[in-house]
């Protein structure tokens, strides 16, 4: 499996990789996975970027670890940075 870049620096900011499995007790998507590149500014958004056809935040949720992690993958090796 191809392996997600801890670190991006995206237009000379770095952020880095974090995952979450929300709680089993969550009222929103109990034991779901999230990943999402964060700086240490916590109250900041994702970056934003885009594959020439869409505009995304690097951020995803889904059911399963293995499909955050692919979905994130798939984020990552299609964006385009200016």
């Amino acid at each position: 499996m191809e392996a997600l870049p801890t670190k991006l620096t995206i237009n000379g900011k770095d952020y880095f990789l974090e995952e979450t499995q929300f709680s089993k007790h969550s009222e929103i998507l109990p034991n779901w996975w999230s990943f999402r590149y964060t700086s240490f500014d916590k109250n900041e958004l994702p970056p934003y970027v885009h594959n020439k056809e869409c505009w995304y935040y690097l951020c995803t949720t889904e059911e399963t670890k293995e499909e955050a992690y692919n979905d994130m993958l798939e984020r990552v090796n299609s964006m385009i940075l200016d």
